[in-house]
């Protein structure tokens, strides 16, 4: 036997089969159709709870249950139930509101011909479509499957998505979304936001979050990133917050702003897969040893609230693809290369390019070798440690 569940806007009279269901939604045959079909099937019909077939809506961990049982009510008071059998497919109507409500009864001068209208039980509405375009799912919580309500939940919560831009779109956004404008952010974070974006307009989100106080939440770094900051999805910003209306493509100064993505070599040896196998069995992970800094940088430091050295590449790297803002290396060799004007033996690009941006392929490799070089001291030093 296989079954199938239909949410239906409306209610079955009491001690009625359900017949009249079936009719409405075009028969069996219809409904035999439907098992053929792509569509997600869904049989939650409001029944007389004293006899009949129940499905419950949720669970006890809140997802929904497409479980058809038969409930009998005896004499003696004596309660039984019985499994029918799990739903196949489910189906629900996205559109309720489509369904008005047509009384049996006939309406004389705008009075029910019955004796207490509002007592009266009235059968299902037929399905008499209206031309509403678009309505809210009053149904939604109590008849939506899992996959419909993870649905739902992600849709919730991209409105406060940031808005996202690709290297080769012409323009860059310069203000937020409409849907970002119902949610009320925060004063003070929307304060330190915009102090943080006029004095730096890119950031990396992990560089963004060393300077803002923990206290804030996600859900409301979310609302007040909507309203601060767009985000590349590709190019030599990938991943980046940059300020509304700001755009890095035509300032040859936000050079220092661009992202590296590096790949260690550690992790295309074999030593590490062995260490993280034996650090596995043992329970303990690899100690981290920050690596030493020279005086410019320690005043840099004082002056970060939550100080992390992964960000400033003064750890080995803990993936096997990381990204970096250049401007964020805490390296003097680094930082010497990223800051000069005019390249050696040829002049900066004067376009910018989706591959590496206001820099050349010769320097950006350049500054992968160093990284490569300092990446090795530090995981050396680490095991000096670790020996000692």
């Amino acid at each position: 036997m296989k079954l199938m569940a239909i949410a239906v806007p409306g209610q079955v009279m009491p001690g009625s089969s359900g017949n009249e269901v079936v009719a409405k939604l075009g028969g069996y045959d219809a409904i035999a159709r439907a098992h053929k079909g792509e569509e997600l099937l869904s049989l939650n019909l409001s029944v007389n709870p004293d006899r009949g077939h129940l499905i419950a809506s949720r669970d006890e961990n809140g997802k929904p249950c497409a479980l058809l049982v038969t409930v009998k009510h005896w004499s003696n008071g004596r309660t039984t139930t019985e499994i029918i059998g799990a739903a196949a497919s489910m189906f629900r109507f996205n559109r309720p509101a489509d369904f008005i409500h047509i009384s049996h009864h006939p309406v004389v001068t705008g009075l029910e011909l019955c004796k207490n209208p509002i007592d009266a039980y009235y059968a299902m509405a037929p399905p008499y479509f209206t031309k509403i375009p678009a309505v809210a799912n009053i149904f939604k919580e109590g008849m939506s499957s899992a996959p419909q309500i993870e649905r739902a939940e992600k849709e919730q919560e991209n409105q406060m998505i940031n808005q996202v831009v690709q290297f080769e779109d012409a323009y860059v956004p310069t203000g937020p979304l409409h849907s970002s404008l119902g949610a009320t952010p925060d004063e003070t974070l929307m304060v330190a936001l915009d102090e943080l974006f006029m004095k730096r307009p890119v950031w990396l989100r992990s560089s963004l979050d060393e300077h803002l106080p923990q206290t804030f939440t996600s859900w409301k770094k979310k609302i007040a990133f909507s309203r601060t900051c767009y985000i590349f999805s590709d190019g030599p910003w990938r991943g980046c917050m940059c300020r509304l209306g700001y755009d890095p493509r035509s300032d040859p100064s936000s050079r220092m702003y661009q992202i590296i993505d590096y790949r260690d070599p550690y992790y295309r040896t074999i030593s590490w897969k062995t260490e993280k196998q034996g650090n596995t069995k043992s329970g303990q992970e690899p100690e981290t040893v920050a690596y030493g800094v020279d005086s410019t940088f320690k005043s840099i430091i004082s002056t970060v609230r939550n100080f992390n050295p992964e960000v400033h590449f003064l750890i080995p790297p803990s993936r096997q693809s990381q990204l970096y803002q250049l401007c964020d290396i805490f390296d003097a060799g680094i930082q010497k290369i990223i800051n000069e004007t005019v390249e050696t033996g040829q002049v900066m690009p004067r376009t910018c390019s989706k591959t590496t941006g206001w820099y050349s392929q010769a320097t950006l490799s350049k500054i992968r070798d160093m990284m490569n070089v300092k990446s090795l001291r530090m995981r050396q030093n680490r095991y000096i440690t670790d020996l000692e």
